[in-house]
């Protein structure tokens, strides 16, 4: 995806599939964007989302358990976002949990 200067920004258990030959297929697009962090459109909707300072570049959209530091910051992010979300998410599958989610998501930013 980042060969293609896509940010899919919502990589989760949920939206990883496996098909018939065991590949993993990335769905649900609907957060992603494309383009370099000045410049990010989105692939679907009619309309843009303006993030906490005005553009995409800090747009806070995913699953909040699964952001870096830096998305829940407000900073600019790129594609480093969907790596450390794709790195929680097999972190899941492969241990079946994650030490910082306490069921409150207040409580899981300090641990982040």
């Amino acid at each position: 995806m980042q060969q293609r200067s896509v940010l899919h920004r919502d990589i989760k258990l949920e939206n990883i599939l496996i098909d018939d030959d065991g590949h993993l297929l990335l769905c649900d697009f609907g957060l992603s964007c494309q383009g370099s962090k000045a410049s990010a459109t989105y692939l679907s909707g009619s309309h843009r989302y303006v993030g906490l300072r005005g553009n995409l570049d800090n747009a806070c959209c995913g699953t909040w358990e699964l952001l870096p530091p830096e998305a829940l910051a407000g900073r600019p992010y790129g594609y480093e976002l969907d790596l450390w979300s794709w790195g929680i998410a097999m972190y899941l599958m492969a241990m079946g949990t994650v030490n910082l989610f306490d069921g409150l998501t207040y409580g899981i930013y300090p641990r982040i």
